[in-house]
């Protein structure tokens, strides 16, 4: 079987590629790859791809190559906002997909804000990877009336009605998109992500020596609140810095707030501000981007990590600091119940004062830390690479095998004529008939 996979995500350079989408695109194609021998993988790069993002183990592998997406709008120059480009993009790539000759492919990311993801896709079985739903849930927040980017997203939305198989990476994805989007839960698998090798308990030795460099730059204690987070909406910042500010001063003085995420200027200002408002400017630390060797050794340092998210696909900075034997504390919707389980303390997203008291129980409770330090290294080893990679391959046969079972003889039909926004009685009449 030649199997294609999305790798257009590389053109959003390299600290796109190292989380979110990207980071899970390349876990799930390594663990792949280390237990598929059998199947040829060709990765569909964009033409300025930095083929050097993708992971030595993917990149040498002999049954993977990569290849550059060619065809007229692939460049990125034409406007995906703009309806009338849909259709011919549309075809555009789908002709170049079926060039490659592929038996499945592989949507890794659907929605893209400067990608085209195509409304209708039937050149051959499709499996689609749900992350999440966020812009769909909180339209309001992330498709604002007006934004040129809830069309784009709608019409991802509709693009999966072609899916054979969706890939969710939670059990609350795959719930989410049998409820919001009608799509039969029989044809969504479950594939976890995993916590890259790098995460894991590291002595105190060596962690003191890995935070050297990071400790020239910053003023980072032996104790801290850390939270990896970003800045908008679900991440749910706000009640964290109000539950942080409930603490008792002494508490705060010798245990500050390290955040660790990138921001630009004018969000930095606005959280800077946000900071000031509720009085602890002199406890909270941002750390701008840091490397896997730091984010490893700032979680095996950490008194605790807070990941305080109204909403998550996934929520991996909670399996990531279990792995290094952190107590975490997280929230009670979503998908993060079944990330933490009954290793993590779990408060109310909207409920400051639990945080607050949360935190301090763990930085109070020695015995309650060492408790949730031996339960959270167990529970993170379900989100393991055999899983990840048995479950994906499972879903790619049954995506196969389901179309098999389909006429092959499925009618193509061409229309030909004007479209709106084309003013005219024509274009009217074809859009109704269609």
């Amino acid at each position: 079987m030649r199997i294609g996979i999305d790798y257009r995500f590389l053109s959003n350079g390299p600290r796109a590629v190292n989380r979110g989408i990207g980071r899970y695109t390349q876990q799930q194609l390594r663990e792949v790859l280390a237990h598929d021998q059998e199947n040829e993988y060709v990765l569909f790069c964009p033409a300025d791809a930095d083929t050097s993002l993708i992971l030595p183990p993917i990149r040498n592998a002999p049954n993977c190559t990569a290849v550059r997406v060619a065809y007229q709008g692939a460049d990125g120059k034409e406007d995906i906002h703009r309806a009338e480009n849909s259709l011919r993009l549309d075809a555009a790539f789908q002709e170049w997909v079926y060039q490659q000759h592929i038996d499945l492919y592989h949507a890794t990311a659907l929605f893209s804000f400067v990608s085209h993801a195509p409304l209708r896709f039937d050149v051959c079985p499709m499996v689609v990877t749900m992350y999440d739903l966020i812009p769909f849930i909180f339209p309001d927040y992330y498709l604002p009336s007006g934004s040129p980017f809830r069309r784009v997203y709608t019409d991802a939305l509709i693009s999966l009605q072609d899916a054979a198989r969706l890939i969710a990476i939670s059990e609350s994805a795959r719930q989410d998109a049998a409820l919001y989007l009608g799509f039969p839960r029989d044809h969504i698998d479950l594939a976890y992500p995993v916590a890259d090798p790098v995460f894991r308990p590291l002595t105190p030795d060596v962690t003191q020596a890995s935070l050297v460099n990071l400790r020239r730059r910053l003023p980072i204690p032996e104790q801290f609140v850390l939270s990896i987070t970003y800045y908008h909406l679900t991440k749910n910042l706000e009640t964290l810095l109000a539950a942080y500010a409930q603490l008792s001063p002494a508490l705060r003085q010798t245990m500050p707030l390290v955040l660790t995420f990138v921001l630009e200027d004018a969000n930095l200002e606005h959280l800077a501000a946000l900071v000031n408002h509720h009085g602890i400017n002199d406890s909270v630390i941002f750390t701008g981007f840091l490397s896997d060797d730091e984010m490893v050794a700032l979680y095996n340092a950490a008194t605790v990590v807070v990941h305080p998210s109204l909403y998550e696909g996934f929520g991996l900075p909670v399996v990531e600091a279990m792995r290094c034997g952190t107590p975490v504390i997280t929230t009670t919707t979503s998908s993060l119940p079944e990330v933490g389980g009954d290793a993590a303390i779990l408060v109310d997203p909207g409920d400051a004062h639990a945080f607050a008291a949360a935190i301090e129980c763990v930085a109070t409770e020695p015995a309650r830390r060492t408790a949730m330090r031996e339960r959270g290294l167990q529970y993170a080893a379900r989100f393991n690479p055999e899983q990840l990679a048995k479950n994906t391959l499972e879903s790619y046969h049954k995506a196969v095998e389901n179309s098999e079972q389909l006429s092959p003889t499925r009618p193509r039909i061409a229309l030909w004529t004007p479209l709106p926004p084309e003013q005219s009685g024509i274009a009217d009449y074809s859009a109704e008939l269609l």
